[in-house]
């Protein structure tokens, strides 16, 4: 079985709009860009001050969700890379050929299925 990836977008809200309070303002603030405003932010509206402790687990967290990310277009990129393999398969060049249009070693597109 394939490993499959989603990926979903879900909107938490317009900055300034009418539902944008408690956790989803909560959520902006840690994975903001700017801390300084962040560190504001997290310690008047939430009580939540900003320790290096924390500071490293939301670092971590955001550097998690990057390898994930990272992950999927790896993946992408192979299946991608299979499916132009079989295309071109389909299109009567032989492997040898096709290793040298796509820039690859043979072994790799041999290994293709």
């Amino acid at each position: 079985m394939d490993d499959l990836l989603s990926v979903f977008m879900v909107c938490i809200g317009i900055p300034d709009g009418k539902n944008h309070a408690g956790v989803l303002r909560l959520l902006e603030t840690l994975f903001s860009e700017s801390l300084s405003p962040a560190e504001k932010i997290l310690q008047d509206e939430f009580g939540i001050n900003m320790s290096r402790a924390f500071e490293t687990e939301v670092s971590e967290m955001c550097n998690l969700s990057q390898g994930v990310w990272e992950k999927g277009m790896e993946k992408g990129q192979q299946n991608e890379f299979e499916r132009s393999v079989r295309s071109m398969r389909k299109a009567g060049l032989d492997n040898t050929k096709i290793a040298a249009l796509l820039e690859k070693d043979l072994t790799v597109v041999q290994a293709v299925k």
